[in-house]
């Protein structure tokens, strides 16, 4: 018998309670979370780089708050409301800004924020003072660990895994994630600004039709240029490995 949604969180919460950090780099918090899965899930899962996250912010939290955390409430039995927004607002930062969920909205028919799967590939963080720094090996190769016991847990059910980094490439870079995988460039706001500025957005979205329509939605103009710019990016990326 095919096992529920519930069922499916409880499994990866049990397998993150046996995953704490146990190499030698000083990460922020040991304790690995899950990724979201909503309630009626569409089978993609979609992976950014890493949380930036300060050591306060989970401090005062349970154990298994810690492991849920991108749930609402750090509650796993609750499901992001679909009737707020254009897309789930959790703490994985291109995600919670519109950058992917819009870009992905453009790119894949039908495509639904709120029935897709959203985690970070690095499962720690590591700060130097107020600065968030990139996860370095060690970080990556045990996350990649921790993937690779909660992929299988994840079924059949998983139909594509979309890697939004080279970060998030190079951990789901093992035998089992990458028949389903798709990589694109992470839309780091530094990295987009060098290039969307060159582009008139009413010469793209001539391009790029699937963006302007998603556009015409979201009224949110920070970072606006880039979104748009990373759309494009994500429609050529996906229509060649279309699924």
């Amino acid at each position: 018998m095919d096992q529920t949604i519930q069922e499916l969180r409880q499994s990866l919460v049990d397998i993150c309670q046996n995953g704490r950090y146990n190499g030698s780099t000083a990460v922020v918090e040991s304790i690995p979370y899950i990724p979201y899965i909503p309630e009626n899930w569409n089978g993609i899962l979609v992976v950014a780089e890493a949380q930036n996250m300060s050591e306060k912010l989970y401090k005062n939290c349970t154990e298994l708050q810690k492991i849920c955390r991108l749930y609402p409430d750090k509650d796993c039995s609750k499901n992001h409301d679909a009737s707020k927004g254009l897309f789930p607002e959790l703490d994985v930062g291109p995600w919670e800004d519109g950058s992917i969920p819009l870009a992905l909205k453009a790119a894949i028919k039908k495509f639904d924020p709120f029935k897709t799967a959203i985690c970070n590939a690095c499962l720690w963080s590591l700060r130097d003072g107020d600065k968030n720094v990139n996860p370095n090996k060690e970080m990556r190769e045990l996350s990649k660990e921790l993937w690779r016991k909660m992929l299988p847990a994840l079924g059949s059910t998983v139909k594509q895994i979309i890697c939004c980094g080279s970060v998030a490439a190079s951990i789901f870079d093992f035998e089992e994630a990458k028949s389903k995988r798709t990589c694109l460039r992470l839309p780091s706001p530094n990295a987009m600004s060098r290039v969307s500025g060159m582009f008139r957005e009413e010469d793209l979205f001539e391009r790029y039709p699937e963006v302007k329509n998603v556009f015409a939605e979201f009224k949110d103009t920070t970072h606006r240029q880039n979104k748009i710019f990373y759309a494009c990016h994500a429609v050529s990326i996906l229509k060649r490995d279309s699924f």
